[in-house]
């Protein structure tokens, strides 16, 4: 019978394992006992953040460990938000309590020390005031209507409106009170000039145009010219064929999911076509010299060398694989190609004289044979006993 309290009530995952059969790496939503820290259950966090939970036969009381931790992370962020808020509203409401006879001009008095650059990092007395299509002309003119008129003056404690997001330029005004003499010299004494003109600074923020490119190819044909627009994703590869640029063309090829997917089945074929090229006997490949003089002089710089001539690109991808140690690559490449064709057996024949002086076993043999890395004990005996006899 399946249980709802064997399920995450949130993500809805099994909780109860499959081989062992107990509930594990979850919580208890209603948890009554209140743990040694003092933390809150998920109930109660859940309703702090305006989520709250009723108890049902319905739905679980069972969380599942990744949505505990999911609660944690949400938990941290609002506790972020909520500063944000607060920061956002303290401005607005002091701006409303105030009276107009204390609403000042932005116009900083006499004397104001200002922001030279605007790098510059300000004192924690600074006012950073934000004014959006607003100029110092329209201010002044503000403040001797608000002397004159007292409906004015209340309407123009309101916050001014927020202009569109497509306005090419933001004014920005910082004003900076007078450091005190602890803060000056902490700041190494740098002193600022007085500005005899009292203007805001003003900050244009240029908007930066989109930066849009199209990529198409023209065929011409005897009787006809077509064109192609060529999507994004391939249009640098494009770029880089039509300039030559064939390495980084083939970078391209590398990150591109689609193209890789498609290129896997021909680079399959190529490799197989070189299998196939060596598994020929009339090429010459030296695998398939098996007689005791061959034997005799058999080595593995030249088996090195075969594969780099008769099959470059799949000695490339075991060298790579073996991390360019091509005693190793030379080594799987034979094992591997006597699977496809069992007469390639050269390099068993070697590996069967070393094991034999060693003084291997039968049963190594069967089992090495299985791997095809040897032949079988008989055959490697047959083929000791006639090397010996010349």
């Amino acid at each position: 019978m399946v249980d709802v309290n064997d399920y995450c009530r949130f993500c809805t995952v099994l909780l109860r394992s499959e081989t062992h059969g107990r509930v594990s790496h979850s919580k208890l939503i209603f948890q009554l006992m209140r743990l040694a820290s003092g933390e809150k259950n998920i109930f109660e966090r859940l309703r702090d953040l305006g989520l709250p939970l009723t108890k049902s036969r319905d739905k679980s009381f069972r969380s599942c460990i990744k949505c505990d931790n999911l609660l944690r992370r949400l938990e941290g962020a609002m506790v972020v938000f909520r500063k944000w808020v607060e920061n956002e509203k303290g401005p607005l409401a002091a701006a409303s309590v105030a009276p107009a006879a204390s609403v000042a001009p932005s116009v900083a008095p006499l004397g104001t020390p200002r922001l030279s650059s605007f790098h510059h990092h300000p004192c924690k007395q600074t006012v950073q005031r934000v004014q959006r299509g607003a100029t110092a002309s329209a201010t002044s003119e503000a403040a001797s209507i608000r002397g004159s008129d007292p409906a004015a003056s209340a309407a123009s404690a309101l916050p001014l409106p927020t202009p569109s997001t497509r306005a090419t330029s933001i004014e920005i005004e910082l004003e900076l009170e007078e450091d005190s003499g602890d803060e000056g010299a902490r700041r190494g004494g740098e002193k600022r000039k007085e500005r005899d003109d009292d203007m805001p600074i003003l900050i244009p923020l240029k908007k930066m145009a989109d930066r849009s490119s199209a990529t198409e190819v023209h065929i011409k044909y005897p009787s006809k010219q077509v064109r192609y627009r060529c999507d994004s994703d391939i249009s640098g590869l494009i770029n880089n064929l039509a300039q030559g640029n064939f390495t980084t063309a083939a970078k391209r090829v590398a990150h591109h999911e689609r193209l890789m997917a498609a290129l896997m089945p021909v680079m399959t074929a190529f490799i197989d076509k070189e299998c196939q090229q060596l598994c020929n006997p009339t090429h010459g490949f030296m695998l398939w010299k098996t007689s005791p003089e061959d034997l005799k002089h058999f080595s593995m710089d030249d088996l090195r060398e075969d594969l780099e001539q008769m099959a470059p690109f799949t000695f490339s991808v075991m060298s790579t694989i073996s991390g360019k140690k091509h005693s190793h690559a030379c080594a799987a490449a034979a094992i591997a190609l006597r699977g496809r064709e069992s007469r390639l057996s050269a390099f068993s024949y070697y590996i069967n004289r070393l094991l034999h002086r060693g003084g291997a076993r039968k049963a190594v043999f069967t089992r090495l044979s299985r791997m095809g890395i040897t032949t079988t004990h008989d055959n490697a005996v047959c083929k000791l006993r006639l090397t010996s006899a010349m």
